[in-house]
Order: C-alpha cells, then structure tokens, then sequence
C-alpha cells in the first residue's frame, strides 16, 4: 500500500513539476514573441503596447512568404511631439529609421499589386492591395483596415520602409503606429 502512495505521490509531483516547467515557458516564449514584435518599430516612439496583431507566415523554409499587419498604441505626449516637430522629432530617431515622409503616400511599384501610374490609388484598399502584393494576403479586421487606409490616404501621418522590410506609418492624430509587412 505504501509502494502505491509512493508511487502516487511521485506521478503527481512530476505532474506538477511537468505543467509548471510547461507554464514557465509558454510565459517566456510569449515574452519574446512581444519583444520580438516591439523591436520591429523605432524604440523612439515609445509604443507602450499592442492592440492588434495579425500574421500568416505564408509557408515554410526559404523563399516563403508572409504577410502581416500590427497595430501599436503611441503615447499621447509622442503624438503630440511629432505634430509639433515631426523633422526634429523622426531625426531624433537615428540613422536606422530616417527617409519618413508625410502622407498621403504616392502610389508606386512599393505598393501596387501591378504597377500604376503614381497618382492612382490601389484597389480595393491601399493597405489589402500592399499585403496581397505577393498572393500572400492577409484578412485584417474592417476597422484595423480602415484606420491604416485613412493614414495612408490622408495628411497628418508619417511613413517610412522599414530597413528589414515592410513599412511603418506613425498616426500621431490617432495615437497609433502601424507596422505592415509582406515578402
């Protein structure tokens, strides 16, 4: 009877032991995915958090393409930084991340599915039409979709290539900060 308690109290200890090794590195792997995807932008903008992520790796190995759109929260005194001095402000942020140009972004072989003349906006949406570029795509939500068209569409925003791929567009009136890839 005492071999079987033993035994009993071993199998559950490792059990514990086992699911708190397991939790332990759920935590940690998630750490890093968000590490990971907050060194995607300049540290400079001091985006505090996440509120949107979505991705498709697209495949495996080389030649794979994926395709992604992230949404970040930019801090209200930032926004306000930039639409005070947005030259100063996006010098400030390094040789890394320089060439930021305001919008509205003029349409070029960057961002269309087939190439058009740069006056001529993408269809159906600026943001669909850079993500599908490669047959890719992503669905992004309606309102993530639409907050990233209306930046690149419109005055008041700023946007840059990122210098390992995809594109960021800093919305100080909207206190947000959209990275958008594909490739």
């Amino acid at each position: 009877m005492q071999l079987l308690l033993r035994i009993a109290r071993t199998l559950f200890n490792g059990i514990v032991l086992l699911t708190c090794v397991m939790v332990g590195m759920t935590v940690w792997l998630e750490q890093r995915d968000y590490d990971f995807h907050m060194k995607l932008i300049p540290r400079g903008l001091q985006a505090t958090s996440m509120s949107y992520r979505k991705e498709d790796p697209g495949g495996f190995g080389p030649g794979a393409n994926e395709s992604g759109a992230i949404v970040y929260t930019l801090p209200r005194e930032v926004a306000v930084e930039i639409d005070r001095q947005p030259t100063t402000f996006f010098a400030s942020l390094g040789p890394k991340w320089r060439d930021w140009k305001p919008t509205p972004v003029i349409f070029d072989g960057d961002w269309a599915a087939e190439p058009e003349s740069a006056s001529s906006m993408p269809s159906p949406s600026p943001v669909t039409t850079y993500l599908n570029k490669y047959s890719v795509g992503i669905d992004i939500a309606p309102n993530v979709r639409d907050s990233i068209d209306s930046a690149i569409l419109h005055g008041g925003s700023y946007y840059t290539f990122a210098p390992d791929g995809g594109v960021i567009i800093v919305t100080p009136g909207q206190s947000a900060v959209y990275f958008i890839y594909r490739g």
